[in-house]
């Protein structure tokens, strides 16, 4: 399999965008990601402050951006199994881009089940990313989780953790569950996973960002697989707090049930035989 990596254009980070100007400027759901980069233009060249409304507002893209129609995909690779194709090119000039760094730098792996392999050997690295333009560059390129194979997993994560239990960051970590059925997976897959990855990548877990490692989906016959993973299942108060504001941007109904799981449990149980430490609705499990 090809690898498809997009690295920022430097490893320095300048200051940190604020969580309010991150929440205005991702509102909008660009089908590229040029749109994003015009609202920073104005914002940078006008010296306005921007509002969520003009943020939804802004669709078209800087009078100085050509666009070009082409029947060639983006990436033309088709051994790489995540990528699809899109119809419109948007080339912007050099000088008018603006980056909105990120707190953290970012990878997306990729797994495609294969029983005649080892899990590890499955897993690949697809792509690195820092800011909010090239989480939508990327976000725009790869299939939705709800055209993905069975079997095949995203997982989104912090650089330097990798997506194992027995990687040094989660071996003492869990995670939060969230089940979907196939009857919606439809109505909710994707957003849910869309949902997560906006709310790790911008920081919106209030003071336990730092416990976040990553998120993940898994594509699976029985039922869809939607987490985010934490570093401690010992921290109670911040798993809960965290559960709690994940059910919130995710607006997870009561109806449906999340279970926080210690990975350490997972070694020696499996699927609902794994006691949860804690049930939103609910508490910790004493």
């Amino acid at each position: 399999d090809a690898e498809f990596a997009i690295r920022s254009e430097s490893h320095r980070r300048p200051s940190v965008l604020t969580r309010a100007a991150f929440r205005e400027s991702i509102l909008v759901e660009p089908q590229y990601f040029a749109r994003i980069l015009r609202i920073g233009n104005k914002e940078v060249r006008k010296g306005t402050k921007m509002s969520s409304g003009d943020v939804k507002k802004n669709k078209l893209l800087p009078q100085d951006t050509n666009s070009v129609e082409e029947n060639r995909p983006l990436v033309s690779d088709e051994s790489t199994p995540v990528m699809k194709t899109k119809t419109m090119v948007t080339v912007i000039p050099e000088q008018t881009l603006i980056r909105h760094p990120l707190q953290y730098q970012w990878v997306l792996w990729y797994l495609k089940a294969d029983r005649n392999k080892e899990w590890h050997e499955c897993l690949m690295q697809v792509a690195f990313f820092s800011t909010i333009e090239d989480f939508w560059a990327l976000y725009n390129m790869i299939q939705q989780p709800s055209a993905m194979n069975w079997g095949s997993d995203y997982y989104l994560f912090k650089e330097g953790v990798k997506p194992m239990w027995e990687d040094e960051n989660n071996v003492k970590g869990g995670r939060w569950l969230i089940v979907v059925d196939r009857q919606r997976r439809s109505q909710l897959l994707d957003r849910y996973w869309l949902e997560l990855l906006m709310a790790i990548i911008g920081e919106q877990f209030e003071d336990y960002g730092d416990h976040v490692c990553g998120a993940a989906v898994n594509i699976r016959q029985r039922g869809d697989k939607v987490s985010l993973w934490t570093k401690d299942f010992s921290k109670d108060d911040a798993n809960l707090r965290i559960g709690q504001i994940l059910k919130a941007k995710l607006n997870i109904p009561d109806s449906d049930p999340m279970r926080y799981e210690a990975h350490m449990d997972g070694y020696v149980r499996s699927g609902p035989l794994v006691k949860p430490r804690i049930l939103i609705p609910g508490g910790l499990n004493q």
